[in-house]
């Protein structure tokens, strides 16, 4: 048969792997090298609060360091050459940044005296009851599109303009106003370095602008949340999603739904109703999981930007429609 096959072969030293064999031996290398640095670029992109990078030395490691390959080799330059810091553990450690603060310890108070255990500690429970389904965004309406449709020139330049936005709207709120422009501008330059100048100074002003707006600065500064995670129960319904911004005060939650559109609306009137049903979904969670706190939503479009606050009384209809049988529905990420 002239068909290709795989032949397992023995441990091969370097000067015994020729031919098709050197050629399989170095593609699998490149390969695992591949998912070793979509390794590293997945830890430094997911980390929340802190990274360590730490390894070990072999016997050749050991003379002559670690290997250049390594995570370690390859980030130590970005630490410089001063000496480390002072590390119980590790003797020596380097860093970049601010740590978050510590917690503080908590004294435990006094030992609980034993009681007898009530009855439901010690019976059996019966079959777990079925969940109710999550609610599906076919059941609450289309996602949004432009009607009519953009030529596609002019749609990629407004998608572009709209991703980078929400991307400056997402960091910027983690650096300190003072630091905002210098830093943004510097992201801008290699996030965006196809673009003019001018461009990138206007979608810096946007992005500043909705920043300092008064009537939401509290939702982008220190003590707002991003990238939420909810699920309550609604009218026997459960809604689950990712919240884009949220501020939890002793009277009040603000949720903003970033939106990536298009061709975004004018007007808070011009709201698409499947963008309405959505909000009124999270603000209906909301209300469950903050039953004494009033709850405030709002449609952040990025494109524009523009903020759109939405009343109480133009979700209320959206929400008593969870009263009525819905298909299995998950809440998309707030964009």
């Amino acid at each position: 048969s002239t068909e290709p096959r795989e032949v397992p072969l023995p441990n091969l030293g370097k000067d015994e792997k020729v031919g098709p064999v050197a050629q399989a031996d170095e593609a699998e290398t490149a390969k695992a090298m591949q998912e070793h640095w979509r390794l590293l670029y997945v830890a430094l992109t997911r980390a929340q609060e802190a990274l360590f990078i730490t390894g070990s030395l072999g016997p050749r490691d050991a003379k002559n360091g670690p290997h250049e390959d390594s995570w370690y080799a390859r980030l130590k330059p970005l630490f410089g050459e001063h000496e480390g810091l002072a590390d119980a553990i590790w003797n020596a450690r380097w860093e970049i940044g601010e740590r978050a603060p510590s917690v503080p310890a908590r004294t435990v108070g006094s030992a609980v005296p034993e009681t007898d255990a009530p009855a439901w500690a010690t019976s059996p429970i019966g079959p777990e009851p079925r969940p109710p389904r999550p609610l599906a965004p076919s059941g609450l309406g289309e996602v949004e599109g432009s009607d009519p449709p953009l030529p596609s020139s002019i749609a990629a330049v407004a998608a572009r303009r709209g991703t980078l936005i929400h991307a400056l709207l997402e960091r910027m709120p983690q650096v300190s106003p003072d630091e905002r422009p210098d830093k943004a501008r510097s992201w801008l330059t290699r996030q965006a370095g196809e673009l003019a100048e001018d461009e990138r100074e206007e979608l810096l002003s946007c992005a500043l602008a909705v920043l300092d707006d008064p009537q939401f600065a509290e939702v982008f500064g220190p003590q707002a949340l991003a990238e939420v995670p909810l699920a309550a129960t609604v009218e026997g319904q459960v809604v689950m999603g990712t919240a884009d911004r949220l501020l939890v005060t002793p009277e009040k939650v603000t949720v903003i739904d970033f939106k990536t559109a298009r061709r975004p609306p004018e007007t808070v009137d011009a709201v698409p109703e499947s963008t309405l049903k959505q909000m009124a979904a999270y603000v209906a969670a909301l209300e469950v999981i903050y039953p004494a706190r009033a709850v405030a939503a709002a449609v952040l479009y990025t494109q524009t930007p523009q903020l759109f606050a939405l009343s109480a009384d133009r979700l209320a209809d959206y929400k008593s429609a969870f009263a009525a049988p819905q298909e299995s529905y998950v809440l998309p990420p707030l964009e």
